[in-house]
């Protein structure tokens, strides 16, 4: 059976999906849209909840980003080993989420940019420190291999911080407030070469 990945022309909700996808190996159609695509994808009625991203895999149509990532994820034998671990996971992805909702609405709702660079600069390193002190031994957030958690934290992370477009202003972020997260995002992408190899060939995009 095929697969594809139903979104927009940009990284966004869809872009760990994809990082997942590619470090599996998994071949799959990456169908991109603009507005007018977006409106005629919803007509062929195969995102149950009228949203992308979608993804058509094993003769279902998935929806619902972080459920998407957890399946693919599950499919590929990653579970959490103990009930800590599990809430390891769950909160570091809860708190990562609170913090793409703040950005989201600076960026959808308000579409305040200037505030949105005043609370980078006042506000954002406090989440960024309490991110780091997260990261433990293994340079991971729930234990002694990746999780769920780790692979959201590191799409955050390196789209947000340490990619080309990002890095020349990300990184004294990080280097400033949250040096364990650069050590955590780089340990991770080296971790998988073909993880590896598709950010370094996939084409520049703003966000």
């Amino acid at each position: 059976m095929s697969t594809t990945l139903h979104y927009f022309g940009s990284y966004g909700r869809a872009e760990a999906t994809r990082m997942i996808l590619h470090s599996q190996g998994v071949a799959f159609t990456d169908a991109n849209f603009d507005g007018e695509g977006f409106q005629a994808f919803l007509q062929t009625g195969k995102s149950e909840f009228g949203q992308v991203p979608c993804l058509e895999i094993d003769g279902k149509s998935l929806v619902e980003s972080r459920a998407i990532e957890r399946y693919l994820l599950a499919k590929a034998g990653v579970h959490t080993a103990t009930p800590y671990e599990g809430y390891l996971n769950d909160s570091t992805l809860s708190f990562l989420d609170d913090v793409r909702g703040i950005i989201a609405k600076f960026v959808y709702v308000d579409q305040d940019m200037e505030g949105l660079m005043k609370w980078f600069a006042s506000d954002l390193p406090y989440y960024l420190r309490l991110l780091n002190a997260r990261v433990n031994e293994h340079h991971l957030f729930t234990g002694s291999s990746a999780q769920h958690a780790d692979w959201a934290v590191f799409e955050f992370i390196w789209d947000g911080f340490l990619r080309a477009g990002k890095v020349a202003m990300g990184r004294p972020a990080l280097e400033a407030h949250a040096p364990k997260l650069i050590a955590f995002a780089e340990n991770f992408k080296n971790s998988n070469q073909n993880l590896s190899n598709y950010l370094n060939a996939r084409p520049e995009k703003d966000m």
